[in-house]
């Protein structure tokens, strides 16, 4: 799954600095356990985040995969939420990089081991409340980029979603076999309409919160 994510969270084929991580890595090592491959990969890939994604002041991948060997050097008292619209602030609207998406599935994933989910390009960012509404008021900048209202979808799903509501995304696209098909994050979503969860600003705040409460814990090492 780890290995999933980051193959991924780039659409491009060219230069897997992850991959060429992973290897130098392994190259290093005379023996490998699972369990310490596994650590290896989770440390790259909370160094992409706090090193990088929700840095202040992001490090170059040189810098993160060369001299500081795939390590992170910050921690999550030094996290700049507003990278990815958490806090006071939407100041990077969609610009959200499709990594920090496919990290929250993770997260998600490893929380319930049990959901059917496989990492897949998906590449279009969604707005769940959508940016242009049929037969409503248009939602404020902050809530509307929130990362608690943000997912990414497969480009052929971004045009079928169009400017539903919420809950005609959960009532026309939220049956099982589609489902499957989804990020974790947009199932999750769904789920919260479904259980009849009215998804206005309010709602969409607090999943911001507890978002950054999940990605706060994930980001912080585990004895």
């Amino acid at each position: 799954m780890l290995e999933s994510l980051f193959h991924v969270s780039r659409s491009t084929q060219n230069y897997k600095w992850w991959l060429f991580a992973l290897l130098s890595f392994l190259y290093k090592e005379s023996d490998v356990t699972s369990r310490e491959l596994i650590a290896f990969l989770e440390d790259l890939a909370r160094t992409y985040m706090l090193d990088r994604y929700l840095s202040s002041d992001p490090l170059d991948i040189d810098t993160m995969i060369i001299k500081n060997g795939g390590k992170p050097k910050g921690n999550v008292n030094t996290v700049c939420w507003e990278n990815i619209n958490i806090g006071k602030s939407s100041k990077v609207g969609e610009k959200i990089e499709n990594f920090v998406y496919n990290y929250f599935d993770y997260v998600l994933w490893k929380d319930n081991k049990e959901a059917d989910f496989e990492f897949a390009y998906r590449t279009s960012v969604e707005h769940f409340y959508p940016q242009h509404p049929i037969g409503r008021p248009p939602m404020d900048f902050r809530p509307l980029h929130s990362f608690g209202n943000l997912c990414i979808i497969s480009r052929g799903m971004n045009s079928k979603f169009s400017n539903y509501l919420p809950t005609g995304k959960a009532d026309n696209f939220g049956d099982a076999d589609s489902m499957k098909t989804y990020s974790l994050k947009l199932q999750y979503m769904i789920n919260s309409v479904k259980n009849k969860e009215t998804w206005d600003e309010a709602t969409i705040l607090r999943k911001e919160q507890e978002a950054k409460e999940l990605l706060k814990y994930a980001l912080t090492p585990q004895d």
